[in-house]
């Protein structure tokens, strides 16, 4: 009996490692493969069409399409405020990546117009964010990824606790209007339609991820709770902040875990055989998928909405303790059933990847119609 208790302890531990060096990288929505696989599903979706030449005059020679500009807000958050108060892009920063290079110029080129763009964007929107809500990070831009509202919910409203007037329903809103041409939204800065553009790009695709969007509220023992009616009235020790707090192992977490992209359908993966194959079955996805009713205006709201409902499927079969966390304030995440739990998560993070693409050349056919 008790090797068959040790030989399943051992499966287990083995599995779980497994998980956790599968989900070990960049804690920001789907990570870099994931964005560009959303704007190269994208792209594809608006070839021949207005929309699709109008990228690419925005966007110019240096990007050229929503495949490379997707990762844009990511590459910036490698832009830091010295002790002088300058704002300097470092290269050698946990969000650099190799598809950064279209923004940075060549090595040591610190005057390559892309590069001053991050740095001009990032010193705009520092802090501008009132302090409220609760998750107001150290720089105001970095709250422009996410929202966190309580899975208890099946919509998304301002008015529900964890949102803010600056989280990413607000910020693609406020980047719609500038591509639109309609008057700014005085609480961004947005320099122009090309920067709307860079954060559209990436911002529907951050709102596609789950816990991007949803997120549970925990008591002392773990349990669920309800935040309240207001950020005013969340009580800070139960965040999660979108499973950021939620441990799974040492290295990694929950939001990390929804972050990586299933290797089969990065772009490497789907670059030959087989995956041409898949390639084809995302596409025709992505095609299938409903057009979105109401104003272009009220889209980002929509489908906040409907990823708060998909988040729902993010947590059941978990288990949270403050026992066993490692870093203080957070929670053990323990799972009924880990194997199962990864291939729903995996068949989930395909979906919304197709309707992040989906969604996003079809909001820009709205506006380049």
């Amino acid at each position: 009996m008790n090797k068959k208790l040790n030989a399943h302890r051992a499966a287990r531990l083995a599995l779980l490692s497994a998980v956790l060096l599968a989900s070990q990288g960049s804690a920001w929505a789907w990570g870099h493969p994931g964005h560009q696989l959303i704007g190269s599903l994208a792209d594809e979706l608006l070839v021949g069409s207005n929309a699709g030449k109008s990228v690419a005059k925005i966007l110019g020679p240096a990007v050229r399409n929503l495949k490379t500009a997707a990762p844009w807000p990511d590459c910036a958050r490698s832009v830091e405020r010295t002790a002088a108060g300058a704002f300097i892009y470092n290269d050698h920063t946990k969000f650099h990546s190799p598809v950064c290079v279209p923004f940075e110029g060549k090595p040591g080129e610190k005057n390559f117009p892309e590069r001053r763009r991050m740095e001009d964007y990032v010193k705009r929107n520092w802090s501008n964010c009132p302090a409220e809500g609760t998750h107001i990070s150290k720089e105001c831009h970095e709250d422009y990824h996410f929202t966190d509202v309580a899975i208890q919910h099946d919509d998304y409203s301002r008015a529900y606790a964890g949102t803010a007037e600056h989280d990413i329903v607000a910020a693609l809103g406020a980047a719609l209007k500038v591509l639109r041409g309609d008057p700014p939204d005085p609480a961004f800065s947005i320099k122009d339609k090309k920067e709307a553009l860079l954060l559209i790009a990436h911002l529907v695709g951050d709102l596609h991820q789950p816990l991007h969007v949803g997120s549970v509220y925990l008591s002392e023992t773990g349990a669920l709770v309800d935040p309240g009616a207001s950020s005013a009235a969340i009580d800070p020790a139960t965040l999660t902040r979108g499973g950021n707090k939620l441990e799974i192992g040492g290295d990694s977490n929950l939001h990390s875990d929804w972050d990586k992209v299933p290797s089969n359908i990065t772009l490497g993966g789907l670059a030959t055989g087989p995956g041409l194959k898949r390639r084809q079955v995302l596409m025709a996805a992505a095609r299938a998928v409903p057009a979105t009713p109401g104003s272009v205006a009220a889209w980002p709201a929509a489908w906040a909405g409907d990823t708060v409902k998909v988040s729902q499927q993010a947590f059941p079969g978990l288990r949270f303790s403050r026992a066993g966390a490692l870093n203080h304030g957070n929670w053990a995440v323990q799972f009924n059933d880990l194997a199962g739990y990864e291939t729903a998560k995996d068949r989930l993070q395909t979906q919304q990847l197709e309707k992040a693409a989906a969604r996003l050349a079809a909001l820009l056919q709205a506006v380049f119609p």
